[in-house]
Protein backbone atom coordinates (compact mmCIF):
# COMPACT_ATOMS: atom_id res chain seq x y z
CA UNK A 1 0.00 0.00 0.00
CA UNK A 2 1.32 3.44 -0.89
CA UNK A 3 1.82 6.22 1.61
CA UNK A 4 -1.26 8.30 2.42
CA UNK A 5 -1.08 11.89 1.17
CA UNK A 6 -3.37 14.90 1.49
CA UNK A 7 -4.32 17.79 -0.77
CA UNK A 8 -5.84 21.07 0.42
CA UNK A 9 -8.59 22.21 -1.93
CA UNK A 10 -10.48 25.49 -2.24
CA UNK A 11 -13.99 25.69 -3.65
CA UNK A 12 -14.11 22.12 -4.93
CA UNK A 13 -17.36 20.88 -6.44
CA UNK A 14 -16.44 17.28 -5.63
CA UNK A 15 -18.64 15.34 -3.22
CA UNK A 16 -17.19 15.18 0.27
CA UNK A 17 -17.97 14.02 3.78
CA UNK A 18 -18.40 16.60 6.53
CA UNK A 19 -17.04 16.59 10.05
CA UNK A 20 -19.82 17.71 12.35
CA UNK A 21 -19.06 19.01 15.83
CA UNK A 22 -19.96 20.82 18.98
CA UNK A 23 -18.03 18.82 21.59
CA UNK A 24 -17.90 20.90 24.77
CA UNK A 25 -15.51 18.48 26.53
CA UNK A 26 -12.46 20.24 24.98
CA UNK A 27 -10.52 17.05 24.20
CA UNK A 28 -6.76 17.02 23.82
CA UNK A 29 -5.44 16.04 20.42
CA UNK A 30 -4.97 12.43 21.52
CA UNK A 31 -8.47 12.27 23.00
CA UNK A 32 -9.85 13.73 19.77
CA UNK A 33 -8.03 11.16 17.63
CA UNK A 34 -9.03 8.32 19.96
CA UNK A 35 -12.67 9.24 19.36
CA UNK A 36 -12.37 7.92 15.79
CA UNK A 37 -11.85 4.40 14.45
CA UNK A 38 -8.20 3.42 14.42
CA UNK A 39 -8.05 3.12 10.64
CA UNK A 40 -8.86 6.83 10.42
CA UNK A 41 -6.06 7.94 12.77
CA UNK A 42 -3.48 8.37 9.96
CA UNK A 43 -5.93 10.66 8.16
CA UNK A 44 -6.30 12.82 11.25
CA UNK A 45 -2.55 13.05 11.81
CA UNK A 46 -2.07 14.06 8.19
CA UNK A 47 -4.91 16.57 8.47
CA UNK A 48 -3.25 18.15 11.51
CA UNK A 49 0.06 18.40 9.64
CA UNK A 50 -1.64 19.94 6.59
CA UNK A 51 -3.37 22.55 8.77
CA UNK A 52 -0.11 23.46 10.48
CA UNK A 53 2.00 23.45 7.30
CA UNK A 54 -0.49 25.64 5.40
CA UNK A 55 -0.81 28.39 8.00
CA UNK A 56 -4.36 27.45 9.00
CA UNK A 57 -3.61 27.02 12.71
CA UNK A 58 -6.07 29.22 14.58
CA UNK A 59 -8.37 29.76 11.57
CA UNK A 60 -12.10 29.79 12.30
CA UNK A 61 -14.85 27.62 10.86
CA UNK A 62 -16.35 30.71 9.30
CA UNK A 63 -13.07 31.50 7.55
CA UNK A 64 -12.76 27.94 6.31
CA UNK A 65 -16.28 28.03 4.88
CA UNK A 66 -15.65 31.36 3.14
CA UNK A 67 -12.52 29.93 1.53
CA UNK A 68 -14.30 26.69 0.61
CA UNK A 69 -11.52 24.64 2.22
CA UNK A 70 -11.67 20.86 2.05
CA UNK A 71 -9.11 18.10 2.30
CA UNK A 72 -8.70 15.24 -0.18
CA UNK A 73 -6.68 12.16 0.71
CA UNK A 74 -4.91 9.87 -1.74
CA UNK A 75 -7.21 6.99 -0.71
CA UNK A 76 -10.20 8.92 -2.10
CA UNK A 77 -11.53 10.31 1.20
CA UNK A 78 -12.61 13.93 0.76
CA UNK A 79 -13.47 15.85 3.91
CA UNK A 80 -14.76 19.26 4.89
CA UNK A 81 -15.81 20.58 8.29
CA UNK A 82 -18.92 22.25 9.57
CA UNK A 83 -18.18 25.38 11.58
CA UNK A 84 -18.51 23.43 14.83
CA UNK A 85 -16.61 20.47 13.41
CA UNK A 86 -13.75 22.80 12.53
CA UNK A 87 -13.95 24.28 16.03
CA UNK A 88 -13.62 20.83 17.61
CA UNK A 89 -10.69 19.93 15.38
CA UNK A 90 -8.89 23.24 15.86
CA UNK A 91 -9.33 23.44 19.63
CA UNK A 92 -7.86 19.94 19.97
CA UNK A 93 -4.87 20.84 17.79
CA UNK A 94 -4.20 24.16 19.56
CA UNK A 95 -4.89 22.39 22.89
CA UNK A 96 -5.48 25.44 25.07
CA UNK A 97 -8.86 24.14 26.33
CA UNK A 98 -10.57 27.22 24.82
CA UNK A 99 -13.56 25.29 23.49
CA UNK A 100 -14.83 24.80 19.98
CA UNK A 101 -16.61 28.19 19.93
CA UNK A 102 -13.21 29.96 20.00
CA UNK A 103 -12.66 28.62 16.47
CA UNK A 104 -16.27 28.74 15.32
CA UNK A 105 -16.39 32.31 13.96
Amino acid sequence: MSELTIQLLKHSDEERQSFMGGDSSNPTWQEYVDGYKEEFHPHLELLKKCITDNGLLGETGEGMQRQGISFKFSDGQHLACSWRGWGDLMQSIVNKKEGYMRYYM
